[in-house]
């Protein structure tokens, strides 16, 4: 009877992490676009890209933050282990790294970038590798638990989504910070607005009947419209 590998189950952080796009982005961006019309087609794509640059950029900066650093010159020994231990979760090799500014190993990545970040004390308890102790097949057991986060996808949906919620709730506060300033950016349009009718009047005829009247008679503030009247104005414009 084949004995179970607790290390290729299906992980349930996969499964928690995949569905924040749906449990929180989605709804997020919905309530955006519904109620702020005139960004409809850029807010989504401007979240999207924001996600993945973050997400991209993410290791060099947790690289930088542990100050990891390459393996001693007697590490040798835990690169070929971890290759070993690779192979049995069926997970290409990560670059290893070594830190002096944390306790536990911890990995990083990307879809194709991948680092398994090591304390420095692993190197004085064990220093010239395992010697085939019962102490030492707890070195496999915490390897194999990191490795089989690459193995499930765990590394790149966590930081994904941790990406996505970080320039989600930038976004959230960019928009409330626009909504808050409504009344004190529509005081100032409106103060601008009769140097603007003498600026385009020689042209405003030629201007569509919609931006005319923008123009010529701006609606009342109300919360809805008080953004959204220059956004669209300054769109007409361009």
């Amino acid at each position: 009877m084949p004995k179970l590998n607790l290390f290729t189950l299906p992980s349930q952080t996969t499964i928690l992490f995949a569905g924040i796009f749906l449990v929180i982005g989605v709804p997020l961006l919905a309530g955006f676009t519904l109620r702020f019309q005139v960004l409809l087609p850029l807010l989504p794509v401007v979240v999207l890209i924001l996600t993945v640059w973050d997400f991209l950029v993410e290791p060099d900066r947790l690289l930088a933050w542990w100050r990891a650093a390459p393996l001693p010159a007697d590490g040798g020994w835990l690169v070929e282990r971890v290759a070993e231990l690779s192979h049995r979760v069926a997970a290409p090799p990560p670059l290893l790294r070594v830190t002096t500014a944390g306790r536990e190993p911890f990995v990083i990545g990307t879809w194709r970038r991948r680092w398994l970040v090591i304390p420095a004390w692993f190197f004085e308890k064990w220093p010239n590798g395992p010697r085939d102790t019962e102490e030492d097949d707890d070195l496999d057991v915490v390897l194999l638990h990191e490795l089989a986060h690459f193995a499930n996808h765990d590394t790149w949906l966590t930081a994904l989504a941790r990406s996505l919620l970080k320039m989600t709730a930038a976004v959230t506060v960019v928009y409330w910070f626009m909504w808050a300033w409504q009344p004190i950016l529509y005081a100032i349009g409106i103060a601008h607005l009769p140097m603007l009718r003498e600026i385009y009047a020689p042209l405003l005829a030629l201007f569509p009947p919609n931006v005319q009247a923008f123009m010529m008679a701006p609606p009342p503030m109300t919360p809805a419209r008080a953004m959204t009247y220059w956004l669209e104005l300054a769109m007409a414009l361009a």
